[in-house]
């Protein structure tokens, strides 16, 4: 509720000071605490003071004409033997016959008065003398409906006033124009809510302050000692302050201020010169140019707003608070941010910059241009460039100039990584020598969290030091690298341009491998009965039937390097299998025939079942080399398989020549699942199911060449063609949502082998049985193209994003297959049932630098 006093329904007032104060408690309606206070002080000087004096001369009367007075003789004359200081002066206008400000001479004598009050609709002119302000309790000023000027021949002394200063009270909408001076020891505080004016050269010692209104310092006025602005206060400086300024309220200084410059609360604008320290401790300091003699310090809880060209002595700068670049600024002095630096324009000139802090951007300006001829950078040092990610897609960059030193740490909008944001520009531009520190432009995405698109290269830095972008630039906060889609960081050496890429995980393609291993086991593990089906025996029967039954078991090893065709990225994958099968058989021999021909065909099927895995990696990528490094483990993908074939083959000797043919068809099926690592994500695999066909192609012609009694060498050369029909692998997550295709295409392996095996055969008198043994090498070389799959990234609906990349898995290479085994023979002398037994087993070794296999088959097969 507010309070209002009145006095309207008096009709007269004796007591002048207590009808201003009144007057003035209606009018401030309590909502100053200082004009409260200061009415309810008049309202008991009144009724305290020795004499109250009123003004009821003309204009330009005399002060020291007794006649111009209503009340006890002359206020304030010094020669008055019954003169009591402390007496109050009441001017109330308009003088008599006039409308405009009247004026009062002094007549070069000086006066001693406690109280001025000014209270008319005109004001009036104080001139040609001196006044000393001088008051038992309190001196002061009070000007109200009219104004008051002190002329240039008039000096009002401010006395000590018990060490207080003298208060200048000036109504709303009133001014007190002092074209003379004030002088003497003590000081003024202006409470406004008027305007005081000084146009001299003041020479009292005390301090002046504002704790309300405005106290302007005007281009030819000067104080001579310190000046302090009240949180209500503004201070308005064109002229010189020999002292300092301590700032609560607002400021606003063109001219000079000799001593320092504390800004603790409110606004001050400076376009002068301050010769001392400039500190912001609190409130807004605005730089528009000037001139510094010993630097700026913004501490923390301060605001710097700057623009224009700074001059001076010492134009160093330390902000540990807010600093805002509102326009073009230069400077020729250091810069030491340990806070946050905003540009919203270009900030030119420094020579060292160290950072500790942030330095960000903002406003309208597309390109900010920073500045300096060293940039020093602690661990806490970064550019924070995180606010161009609205405004990214305009064109926005920031522009450095300047040789960095230390480790910078560049903040980056996350939104990049998810496509959002699009732009040929990169978001920073840096032109000068970067450091030697191995990594001390920290690109940092901030987007451990998010999902990542795939789409086109993003420029994100471009660099006019290509020579030290080899070490100098890394990158942070990109999701890990174990998704189904990967972010990493590339340099473009052509255009000097740092750019970020999101492609699928080259992992991914190694799955080709999980492919590849498994149908590989049709050379591995699936052949013809060995060759001691063929009868050593001599027996002269034509041809017979026989049966055959095997079982298979090892372990394969497969590695593979998987490139992204568009970035020329390239990854090793290596798949691990084991499995186990079982396999049989019928055929049809003839034996001994005319021209010496042996001959056998047959059928053969069976079953391979078992699992694979596969390690996946995080994508650590160098930017430079694109080289790919492995580093901690994310995941494993697992998959179950299974393998069900059929074949037919033939198999012709005459002499000691032999050939053999077989050709197998094979149904692989498979079920993958993903295991992520703590910490990781994963490739998104489920129970996700997927299917190949296989057709193999196997023909050798040998020859047995007998050395001595018992031991013979066969050389062999053939050829093998797989031909895989592809498959469709579905990432799906535990979220059950769709993320992405693996189309894996059709692909046919031509492989060319030659070798040699050495037996030793012990037969028994009569030819009944025999046992040999024997090692064979055979090498293997690879002529097959790379393996194309396709990559698509799905949303849940299962449309498409952004384009499909192609991803290609090298070919196998070259390899070695080692084999070794025994075989047993035994021959019966029957005319029915079984004739003939043979028993073998067999271990093989296959091994290259990509490819590890091993494996073992027992097998027994009769002939009837």
């Amino acid at each position: 509720m507010k309070t209002r006093i009145k006095y309207s329904a008096l009709t007269k007032c004796d007591m002048p000071l207590c009808c201003a104060a009144f007057d003035l408690l209606q009018k401030s309606r309590m909502r100053n605490l200082s004009v409260l206070f200061l009415a309810i002080f008049l309202f008991f000087v009144d009724l305290s003071t020795a004499y109250s004096q009123t003004w009821v001369g003309p204009d330009g009367g005399q002060w020291g004409d007794p006649s111009n007075w209503l009340g006890l003789g002359i206020p304030g004359d010094l020669d008055d033997e019954d003169f009591v200081p402390g007496g109050s002066v009441f001017i109330r206008g308009p003088f008599p016959g006039e409308t405009d400000r009247g004026t009062i001479k002094l007549e070069d004598k000086t006066y001693s008065v406690g109280i001025i009050l000014i209270d008319g609709t005109a004001g009036a002119r104080l001139d040609d003398g001196k006044i000393i302000l001088d008051h038992p309790e309190s001196a002061l000023i009070f000007v109200r409906d009219g104004g008051l000027e002190a002329g240039p021949d008039l000096t009002i002394e401010l006395t000590s006033n018990n060490g207080q200063p003298i208060q200048m009270f000036i109504g709303e909408d009133d001014e007190f124009v002092v074209e003379g001076i004030f002088s003497g020891p003590g000081g003024l505080e202006a409470v406004g809510p008027g305007t005081l004016i000084l146009n001299n050269l003041n020479t009292f010692s005390g301090a002046a302050s504002v704790s309300a209104g405005v106290l302007r310092i005007s281009g030819g006025g000067a104080i001579a000692g310190d000046a302090s602005v009240g949180v209500g206060g503004a201070l308005i400086n064109d002229g010189t302050i020999s002292g300092g300024v301590n700032s609560a309220g607002t400021l606003d200084t063109a001219g000079h201020i000799n001593g320092n410059l504390l800004v603790t609360g409110g606004s001050v604008l400076n376009t002068g010169t301050v010769t001392g320290a400039v500190i912001v401790s609190g409130g807004t300091l605005n730089i528009d140019g000037g001139t510094y003699g010993a630097g700026i310090t913004n501490q923390t809880g301060g605001t710097l707003n700057a623009q224009g060209l700074l001059a001076g002595d010492n134009r160093n700068i330390t902000n540990a608070g807010t600093m805002n670049v509102t326009g073009m600024f230069k400077h020729g002095g250091n810069l030491t941010n340990t806070g946050t630096l905003t540009l919203g324009a270009d900030y030119t000139g420094i020579e060292t910059m160290t950072l500790g802090g942030a330095v960000t951007t903002t406003g309208p300006h597309i390109r900010p241009t920073l500045q300096a001829s060293i940039i020093e950078s602690d661990s806490s040092g970064r550019l924070d460039l995180r606010g161009f990610d609205a405004l990214h897609s305009l064109g926005r960059q920031l522009n450095v100039e300047g040789d960095l030193v230390g480790v910078l740490r560049v903040e980056l909008a996350p939104e990049l990584v998810d496509r959002t944001l699009v732009s040929d520009i990169a978001p920073l531009d840096w032109n000068g020598t970067l450091s030697n520190t191995e990594g001390a432009l920290v690109l940092d995405f901030g987007a451990q969290d998010r999902a990542l698109q795939i789409g086109k290269a993003i420029p994100v830095l471009t660099v006019g030091d290509p020579t030290r972008a080899v070490t100098a630039v890394s990158a942070t906060g990109l999701p890990d690298m174990s998704g189904l889609v990967s972010a990493v960081l590339r340099y473009d050496a052509a255009n000097q341009t740092f750019n970020l890429i999101t492609l699928p995980n080259p992992a991914i393609g190694g799955m080709v491998g999980t492919f590849s291993a498994v149908e590989s086991l049709i050379g591995t593990a699936i052949d013809r009965p060995d060759r001691a089906v063929f009868s050593r025996s001599g027996s002269r029967s034509v041809c017979s039937s026989g049966g055959w039954a095997r079982s298979v078991g090892g372990r394969t090893r497969v590695r593979s390097d998987t490139t992204l065709v568009d970035q020329n990225l390239s990854k090793n994958s290596e798949v691990r299998v084991n499995y186990h099968g079982i396999q049989g058989g019928f055929d049809l021999g003839c034996y001994n025939a005319p021209q010496g021909w042996d001959i056998t065909a047959g059928l053969s099927f069976g079953v391979h079942q078992g699992e694979t895995s596969q390690d996946v990696f995080n994508f650590n990528v160098d930017p430079i080399s694109g080289v790919v490094a492995q580093d901690a483990l994310a995941s494993v993908t697992r998959s179950d398989f299974r393998q069900a074939f059929g074949s037919v083959y033939l198999a012709a000797k005459s002499g000691d020549w032999f050939g053999e043919a077989q050709l197998t068809r094979a149904r692989n099926r498979y079920i993958f699942r993903n295991t992520a690592e703590a910490g990781s994500r994963g490739v998104p695999l489920l129970a996700q199911r997927s299917s190949s066909d296989t057709t193999a192609f196997v023909a050798s012609i040998s020859r047995d060449i007998a050395l001595r009694q018992g031991v013979s060498l066969t050389p062999t050369v053939g050829v093998a063609i797989n031909r895989s029909s592809g498959g469709t692998l579905d990432f799906v997550g535990a979220d059950g949502l769709l993320s992405g295709r693996l189309d894996i295409s059709r692909h046919t392996q031509h492989l060319a082998f030659v070798g040699a095996e050495l037996r030793h055969e012990d037969v028994s008198p009569g030819y009944s049985s025999a046992n040999s043994r024997f090692i064979g090498l055979k090498l293997y070389g690879d002529f097959s193209p790379e393996r194309r799959t396709t990559f698509t990234q799905l949303s849940p609906s299962g449309s498409p994003i952004g384009q499909p990349v192609d991803l290609l898995t090298a070919r196998q290479g070259g390899f070695a297959d080692l084999s070794a085994g025994i075989d047993h023979f035994r021959r019966y002398q029957t005319d029915a049932g079984v004739k003939q037994i043979n028993l073998s087993l067999r271990g093989n070794l296959r091994f290259s630098r990509n490819l590890l296999t091993y494996g073992v088959a027992a097998q027994a097969q009769m002939r009837f």
